[in-house]
């Protein structure tokens, strides 16, 4: 499957700057510990034994038929199944997602088998070009278990983004293709399947009536699909700290009095896409250093944050903006960032390049380290600038794996304007 990473690093500053910021000044320099032992991805684990799926399914089949909308646990949405489904969930790690779970309910039907299944994305993927490719992954993985080739039918639009229906290819042009359906809900990526019970290898072709009862009834199943999207929360107005514009790529700070030109193409993602994106960092760390992670921020400490493309997509770059809390001085500037320098060495994922070093940035004092960062089977380089405007220290990340990313961003932060 694709790896749509994210700008992974976009959580680092945001967990660590709130409890460096706490911490006591540092004592005198003392040998820094071993990072810690990375331990072994988990084997791919079931929730039932493919013998006890199978046992159930046989019981299942000794129902009697009726056909009617069904409700899944943890779904959003419903469908109309002619048995009660049995539910089946497969967990593994896939690059650059993370620990991944998938869930499946199956019903037996008088001569095809329904599917409905959810697999949850850390992060929400509107872009229709990452649908697409997400999709096409799907029908490919399916062509590679199955005995024959699926192919795409055409584009539908479910719960507003792309969605897609595919078919296989039989072999012999005599048996039905299985039908499915691949969709999203938020963060939730849903795939339908009715398939035919035939086996192109020991059975007999389907007759013209069976396959048009069968064609019926797949109909049935596809248009039958319920969704209940949970209700958005009420908007609440930003905190006079956070208030900002962005127009025409010039993002402005109401509050702290700066303007930043964003480079051209970049775009500014949502506080819920940061949330995401944090807890995704969080989780993948954890997996990865053997249960090590970062503090979670207590309140809000992200300004802005924009990245090089739709979230999902290989290699993006960041431009990230944080608020930490309150300082009074530059010493205190300069002591957070050593304590941020201290706290990533004991994180094996990441080596501190360049320790902080004080530089000018814009018409102020800021100080500036480089990390680079290993993770999820991706390398990154990170830079971050601390510095002290209205009695808060600000973060501004720069992450990026492509190095000409790192040269526009860079480029564009070093032009940020203060007001005096």
């Amino acid at each position: 499957m694709k790896r749509f990473a994210p700008a992974f690093a976009l959580f680092v500053f945001l967990g660590l700057t709130s409890f460096a910021q706490k911490a006591p000044p540092p004592p005198p320099p003392k040998p820094a510990p071993p990072p810690p032992v990375a331990t072994p991805t988990p084997a791919e684990t079931l929730e039932k034994t493919d013998e006890e799926f199978a046992a159930e399914i046989l019981r299942s089949a000794e129902e009697p038929i009726e056909w009617k909308l069904r409700e899944f646990e943890g779904f959003s949405v419903k469908a109309l199944m002619p048995r009660e489904p049995i539910r089946q969930t497969e967990t593994g790690f896939q690059v650059g997602l993370g620990r991944m779970t998938s869930i499946i309910y199956l019903s037996v039907g008088e001569n095809a088998v329904y599917v409905i299944g959810k697999t949850s994305l850390p992060y929400r993927v509107t872009d229709p070009k990452l649908l697409r490719d997400y999709y096409r992954e799907f029908a490919n993985g399916m062509s590679e278990e199955g005995p024959s080739r699926f192919q795409h039918i055409k584009d539908l639009e479910i719960a507003g983004n792309l969605a897609v229906e595919l078919r296989s290819l039989p072999n012999d042009v005599r048996f039905q293709s299985t039908l499915s359906r691949a969709f999203i809900v938020g963060r939730d990526v849903f795939i339908m399947i009715a398939m035919p019970v035939e086996d192109e290898e020991d059975d007999e072709p389907p007759s013209e009536e069976l396959i048009k009862v069968r064609t019926a009834e797949f109909e049935r199943f596809f248009n039958s699909i319920v969704i209940s999207e949970p209700g958005s929360p009420a908007p609440t107005p930003d905190p006079p700290m956070f208030a900002s514009t962005f127009e025409s790529q010039l993002f402005q700070s109401n509050f702290f009095r700066f303007k930043l030109s964003v480079p051209e193409g970049w775009i500014r993602i949502t506080q819920e896409d940061v949330a995401d994106i944090q807890n995704w960092g969080r989780s993948t760390i954890r997996e990865e250093t053997g249960g090590r992670s970062l503090p979670a921020p207590q309140r809000r400490t992200n300004l802005a944050a924009f990245l090089s493309g739709p979230i999902g997509m290989d290699g993006l770059g960041m431009i990230n903006i944080t608020v930490a809390n309150e300082a009074s001085s530059f010493a205190e500037v300069k002591r957070l960032s050593g304590v941020t320098a201290t706290l990533l060495s004991g994180i094996s994922s990441y080596k501190v390049v360049e320790p902080p070093t004080q530089v000018n940035l814009g018409n102020i004092s800021a100080m500036r380290m480089k990390n680079r960062i290993t993770l999820a089977g991706a390398s990154q380089d990170q830079y971050i600038f601390f510095l002290l405007r209205r009695g808060r220290v600000l973060g501004i990340t720069v992450t990026c794996t492509v190095e000409a990313d790192c040269t526009t961003a860079l480029e564009a932060v070093s032009k940020i304007e203060f007001e005096k």
